[in-house]
Parts: structure tokens; sequence; C-alpha cells
């Protein structure tokens, strides 16, 4: 008989075992399947993106067999193309040379693995990469860019690494990423920052990975809002322009509705007013200023159904009726309870009885009541009002800034009017100023609508001559447009600035910058100032509506990519790609030139990496997301170039990169060079003042010589005048004394040349008595010449004008002449001859030839020196 409770329990096992076996069909087949797709899809919070690279971006990817990332962040994929590299930016390849060494013979790689892996084979690693070559191992230095033959002792180990690497990627799916789809992958590597790199047989693709912090508002109009209000209790009005609608959320931002022209909230948005500002005041009726519609009221009351309507009363003063049309973009209420208006156009108003009915409300404007008002800040865009009385208001023209309004300052005291001073650099940037905060520690700071912000104590608001302390894209940031500013706490300030937002640290001017990348999108923010509402979130308006973010997010990244060199080019050598992670550049004495490429290793966007550098210390760059640097002619020595960045979501970090410059100095460069350099100068002077003094000695002993000779010749010829004039007047005592005559014949006294050159050689003073001697014989004749003197000295003619020169600095026939004019000066001077016998008698054989050459000597005619040297 058969037992049926064994059969039941075998059919029972027989079925379990079934279900497991097909659960196991279930959930390993798709998984080895070749068609099997994998979805990755956008939420909320997660947005993803594809990036495709074929041959277009500059290297040949062909057929990619492996892609990895390095200890030191690069990517590096293996190719038949070589070995390619990615900084986020460019990709280089890096494959045999003709000529360099390496014995590889094809560059088709099958697949590479980094160092890290073999390193328990007892080998160091060092951020290397083994390539596998068809059936060779080939070793890369990242250091050198180059190949080698992987050592004996570890080949197999390194074989059995890359097999068993290579089983991971045997299995092939498709992959859909929202609406696109990747058929026949393998994913190779998620890197560091979360992106996905996968390959098939059509290129490489890069699957990355937007984390959006905010929330968008929704129910709004795609409008830009113009206004954001947060009453006491929480409830949050946001204002949008062209829909001219004034949206109403609860404390926790659920859109309520839109207020309507007859004070109750309806569901779909409704043309109202395009309210610019609006205020709670302490009586909890709200104030909204418009444009250009002027002014609103809205009292509360309480429906059948207790809803909360409002009764909207249109303030159109009997005092002042333009109210009800003007542009009013900010309303503030001081500790009377005094209402005042900031207008577009018409000044600062107030309002000193805002509780009267709507016909009674008294308007002041301050500008018409107080002549002290500056007329040029009509045109107000915010107001705040400090704990002292003193008022400020922020216009497009400049600051105004009040005395103590509790004590009728505004309306009838002082004010102080700052503008941008083209000669002072502490003042405004530029006078167009957009909004104005006080902080609790002190601070005020001023936003401009093109100059940065300028912060200075709240104090030092009401002097003459404002103080700032300047923050701008000299100093860090990315623009200088900042729409609104909100204070977080007593030292960090938020910057609203177009298409980002910048936290700043007052205390040290750090910089937290939240560009598009870390949004995950291109918001484009207005000019209403931020709000803090529940759960410490910050409501944001936009030009298309408004957006929550948790404050807690605007923090510090907690990475800090590093930054790498990618190339670096030196006097025009050939570009060197494996600069890496280098901390030195060595540059030789005739290399002053440097250009280099670097890169921060984030690839979530790298084209959104914000870059600032400087050199020595100096101030840092404008921001730029230009990554190349070039320097000229640097001075010799060790130079300190710092580069840092933000990361790939626009937030600076702190991954500040020191790169130390040393430039070997020129031989003249060096302290020994430049002393030698200075003696040799020394020499060089005092080589040239010796010279100088030497010559300067030369030509007066010259001078004196030639003076002496000359003279020497005037008294030879003064001695032959006497001596004549003596034998004239012995010849009348002839006959009386003929005897004594004719034992002593008169002799005309010779002057000697001895005494007068003794510095001369015995030779040169014998040449100069034969010159002397030869000239003074034949001074009336006019036929001698050079030849002549030179035949009498015993010379030839070139060595009697080199002799000549050398002794007297003169030539012969400069001698001659001034010789002659010698005589004829002393023949002038004591004889009573004409010029005429004085010019044959010196050798001229034309009387006006020897006027015009005494003229020319003397500096006067021959009669008008005799006229003055004569008796």
């Amino acid at each position: 008989m058969i037992n049926v409770f064994h059969i039941a329990r075998n059919v029972m096992l027989f079925s379990k075992i079934a279900c497991i076996f097909l659960l196991f069909l279930l959930s390993v087949v798709p998984a080895v399947a070749r068609n099997v797709i994998r979805q990755i899809a956008d939420t909320d919070s997660v947005k993803y993106s594809i990036t495709y690279y074929d041959d277009r971006i500059g290297v040949e990817l062909w057929h990619v067999t492996k892609i990895i990332e390095d200890a030191k962040g690069m990517i590096w994929f293996g190719s038949w193309n070589g070995l390619i590299r990615y900084d986020g930016y460019d990709f280089t390849s890096f494959k045999t040379k003709p000529g360099d060494g390496n014995d590889v013979r094809t560059d088709r790689i099958r697949n590479i693995i980094s160092d890290t892996e073999v390193q328990k084979a007892g080998k160091q690693a060092c951020g290397n990469i083994y390539c596998r070559m068809d059936d060779n191992l080939f070793l890369f230095d990242t250091t050198s860019g180059l190949f080698s033959p992987v050592a004996d002792d570890i080949k197999q180990h390194v074989h059995n690494v890359m097999l068993e690497d290579e089983k991971q990627y045997i299995r092939k799916y498709d992959l859909q990423c929202n609406d696109t789809v990747i058929r026949g992958i393998s994913v190779d590597l998620q890197d560091s920052y979360g992106n996905i790199w996968v390959k098939n047989a059509n290129g490489l693709y890069r699957i990355s990975k937007h984390k959006t912090p905010w929330r968008k508002i929704a129910g709004l109009p795609e409008d830009v809002v113009r206004m954001m209000y947060k009453e006491r209790d929480g409830t949050v009005w946001i204002a949008l322009r062209n829909t001219r609608s004034i949206a109403r959320l609860s404390p926790d931002l659920r859109l309520e509705g839109f207020l309507g022209a007859d004070g109750r909230i309806h569901k779909a948005p409704v043309n109202f007013v395009s309210a610019y500002s609006m205020l709670e005041d302490r009586k909890g009726n709200l104030w909204i200023g418009t444009k250009p519609d002027g002014l609103y009221r809205l009292r509360k009351r309480h429906s059948v159904a207790g809803a909360i309507e409002y009764d909207v009363e249109h303030i159109v003063p009997a005092n002042m009726p333009q109210v009800g049309k003007l542009s009013i973009y900010d309303i503030q209420e001081d500790q009377k309870g005094r209402i005042w208006l900031g207008t577009f156009g018409n000044s600062l108003c107030m309002i000193a009885n805002p509780d009267a009915a709507k016909e009674r409300v008294a308007v002041i404007n301050v500008a018409e009541k107080n002549s002290a008002y500056p007329t040029e800040a009509a045109k107000v865009r915010r107001i705040n009002i400090m704990k002292d009385g003193t008022l400020l208001a922020v216009t497009t023209t400049g600051l105004a800034v009040s005395e103590n309004i509790y004590k009728g300052g505004a309306v009838e005291g002082k004010w102080t009017y700052h503008t941008r001073e083209a000669n002072r650099n502490a003042s405004l940037t530029t006078s167009a100023t957009t909004d104005i905060v006080i902080m609790n520690n002190g601070m005020a700071a001023v936003s401009t609508e093109s100059g940065g912000i300028g912060l200075i104590n709240n104090e030092e608001l009401r002097k003459d001559k404002l103080e700032l302390q300047h923050v701008t894209t000299a100093n860090g940031l990315i623009s200088d447009i900042v729409q609104t500013l909100y204070v977080i706490d007593d030292n960090q300030l938020l910057l609203q600035q177009n298409d980002h937002l910048t936290i700043m640290d007052v205390r040290n001017k750090e910089l937290l910058t939240f560009l598009p990348a870390f949004w995950g999108a291109t918001l484009r923010f207005a000019d209403a100032r931020p709000i803090l509402v529940k759960e410490k979130r910050l409501l944001l308006s936009l030009e298309n509506g408004a957006v929550v973010v948790p404050l807690s997010a605007l923090k510090k990244p907690a990475d800090s990519p590093q930054i790498a060199l990618t190339e670096v080019s030196i006097a025009g050598l050939p570009a060197d790609y494996c600069a890496g992670f280098s901390d030195t550049i060595h540059l030789s004495s005739s290399q002053r030139s440097l250009s280099m490429k670097y890169a921060t290793l984030d690839y979530r966007n790298s084209k959104n990496i914000w870059y600032v550098t400087r050199m020595d210390g100096e101030r840092w760059s404008k921001p730029t997301l230009n990554r190349e640097i070039t320097f000229y002619n640097l001075d010799p020595g060790e130079h300190l170039l710092e580069i840092r960045s933000t990361n790939a979501m626009g937030q600076w970090t702190q991954n500040t990169k020191k790169l130390t410059i040393i430039v070997e100095p020129k031989f003249f460069e060096t302290w020994y060079g430049q002393f030698l350099l200075y003696l040799l100068i020394a020499a060089v002077i005092t080589g040239v003042v010796y010279t100088y003094f030497y010559i300067r000695t030369i030509k007066r002993q010259r001078r004196d010589t030639l003076a002496a000779y000359l003279m020497l010749v005037e008294e030879k010829e003064r001695a032959q005048i006497i001596h004549e004039k003596n034998m004239s007047e012995a010849a009348e005592t002839v006959a009386e004394q003929p005897a004594r005559n004719a034992e002593q014949p008169a002799v005309a006294p010779q002057p000697t040349v001895e005494v007068l050159s003794p510095h001369m050689s015995q030779e040169d003073r014998a040449f100069m008595q034969r010159l002397v001697n030869f000239v003074n014989e034949n001074m009336s004749n006019s036929g001698i010449s050079v030849q002549d003197i030179a035949e009498a000295t015993a010379m030839s003619r070139s060595s009697l004008n080199r002799k000549m020169h050398t002794l007297l600095g003169v030539t012969p026939a400069d001698f001659l002449r001034e010789a002659r004019m010698k005589r004829a000066c002393e023949l002038l001077r004591t004889s009573g001859q004409s010029t005429s016998d004085i010019a044959y008698a010196c050798g001229f054989s034309d009387p006006k030839y020897f006027s015009k050459t005494f003229k020319m000597s003397q500096g006067m005619s021959p009669k008008s020196f005799r006229e003055q040297t004569k008796g």
C-alpha cells in the first residue's frame, strides 16, 4: 500500500527544489545575458548625464581596452593607439617613438593595471602602470613617459593578476540612462567622484551623477521673483513680477494660494499687483510696496469658513496723492512705529500715522522737507535702520546716511552722502549700490552692482568719509556683481550673484562659492533677499520661481581634489607631459621662460573648475577658467608659485599646490660674478680717469714745450734785432775805436734749449735745437717748406711729423706759422716798420694774406695789435 503521506511530502520537497532552482535562474540568467538592460534614471535629488568621447577629442581613442584610475587620481586608458592619460581636460597619448630605446613592437595595448596590484610580490608601488601589448609585458614610468621590460622575477605574477582582472570584463550588457541606451558595454571604472566609465565598440562614455541639494517650490508660475517676505508666524509671501501675482505659502512652504484684490486667497495665480516689498507692522497689518501702483495696506479678517482673508486698502493720501503711483522698493518700520518707504524715483518717504484711515495717512517726502537730503539719491533700493537710529538708504547713485531718526535726523537733520571717489581707494568701488546689512559682530557690508562688496565697522558709517575694505574679483570673487546680501550668522555673509552664491567669512575674507555645477543646473538668481524658513532652510529667489536649500548643504566640501602639473614647457623646448605631481622645477641660467598647464583632478565637471594663482606671496590673480600660466624673463633665484582651485562643484577647496621654481643665475648674477663685475667696472673707470688725466698732462706738456720753443724763437729774433741795432751803433763809432772793434766782434746771444725741456732726451733736445735754428734763420724766407725743415733736421717728412706731434702736439707747418706770428707780434711792438715790411720779414709774400692769417691767429688785425701794444 502506497503511503500517501510520503508521496505528498516528496512532492512538496520537489516543488521547493524546483522553486529554488527557478529563482536561481531568474537571478543569475539576467546577470549574464547579453542584452539585459540595466537602467539608471533621474530622481528628484539625483541627476545623471552622459559624456561621449570619440576621435574628435584630439586623440584617437581606437579600441579602448581598459580604464583605470591611478593612486594620484589620473585616469588612464589602454587602447590600440597606446596609453592615453586624461586629466579632466586633455587626452595625452604615450606611445613608442623612433630611437627612444624601448623594445616595444606595437602600440596595441590589451590590458593595463596599476603597480599597486603587484605590491604583494615585494615590489614597491610608485604609481607606474603595467601594460600588456599582445603577449609582452612592459612597465610604463609615469614620471618619464617611457616603457621598459618587466623584470623576470615578477613577470608571471603580473600575468596572473591581469588574467584574473580580465575575467571581470567578459560579461557585457546594455545600459539605459534616462532616454539614452548604450549597448554592449562593460563597466571598467567608478572613479573617486562616483563617475562611471564604460566602453563599447563605438567609443568611451562617462556617466556622471549630480546631487541636487535644492527643491523648487511647486505651483509657482515660471516668473521672476521680485519679493519674498516671512511673517512672524512663519507665513511666506512670494511676489512674481510679470504675472503680477502674490503667492502665500505655509511655514513649511506648501503653496496655499494667490492673493487677489478682493483680499481672498485663490488657488490659481491672480493678476493683482507687481509687489517689490512687504512689511508686517507691529499691529499685524501687511504693507505692500508695488511698482508702479504705489502702497497697499492689508488688514486681516476671518471668513465664515474660518480662513484668513484681508481688507485691501490702496493708500492714496490726500496730502500726497502721487504715492498711489510710486514704485516702492522697500518698506521698513522704526521703533516708534513709523513707516519708511524707499521709492524708486521719488527718494525717501515717511508715514508718521500708519494707523490712520487710508485717506488721512500722512506721507512726508524727506527730500522735499529736508534740503540736506542728497538730491541725487532719488532711486532708493533698500532701507536699513540701525539700532541707534541711523538710517541707511541704498540708492543707484550712492549710499545716503542720516543722523538719529528718533531725534528728527532723517527729516530735519544732517545727511551724509557717499559715492565713488576717483582718487581714494577706500571709497565705494561704484556708486551703484544694491544692498546693505548690519551684522551682529559690528560689521556692515555694502554690495554694489559691479564692484563687489565693501566691509566697514558700522560705527564708521556715520563718518564723513567711508574707509571700506573691498572684496572683489581681485580677492577671489567669481563676479563683481552682487544682487543682494543675507546675514547667516555673526561672521558669515551670503552674497547672491547671478548664477551662483558666495558665502564669505568676514573675519578672514575666506570665500566659499557655489557655482552652477553645485546646483546641478543653471539657476538664475533674482534680487529678492533670501529668507530663512523652518528647519534651517534657505529660500532663494529665481528668475523663474524659487528654490529652497538646507543651510547645512552650503558648507565647505569634504573633498579637496589634487592639482597636478600636466604639461611643462621650458624655454621653447619640447613639452614635458610627465611633470605630474612634481613640486620643483629647475631652470638653467639660459632658461628664463616657462609655460605650464595644470589640472584639478575632479572629473565630475572639470569645465566648471576655477583657478587662481600667485607668485612669491603677491596678491592672488582674478579667478579664471584658464589653467595655463606663462612666465617670461624670470629673475634668478627661488620662486614660489601657488595654485588654488575650486572643485567641480564650484566650491573653493584647500588644495593649494605649491611649486618651487629654481632659476640658476648667470655668472655675473652670482655674488662672486657681481663682485668681479664691480671690480672690472672700477678698473675701467680708473683706467679712463687715469687716461684722461694722462692725456691732459701730455697735452699740457706739449703746449708748454711749444710755447717755450716759440718763445725761444722769439728770443732769438729779439737777440738778432738787438744785435743788428748794436752793430749799427758800433758802425758809427768804428772810426773812433777800430782796434777794439776788430779785437771784440759783436755776437748776438743764442738761448739754449737745455733749460727749456728738461723732460726731453738728449737726442730730442738736439733735434729741437736744429729745428729752432733753421726756423730762426729762414723766418723771412717765404719759400721754405716742410721738406726743407725735414732736411735741416736730418729726418724724413713722415718722421718729422710724428716727432713734432709727439713733442709739441703740432705739425711742422703749424710750428713755422706760429713762429712767424710770434716774430710778427714782436716787430709790431718794437719796430716802426710797415705792415708790408713786417709781412715780408716774417716770410709772407702777400701782405693781405699775412693780415688775414694774423687776424685768425691773434683775433685782431696787425694795425689793431700795434695800437693796443704800442708804448
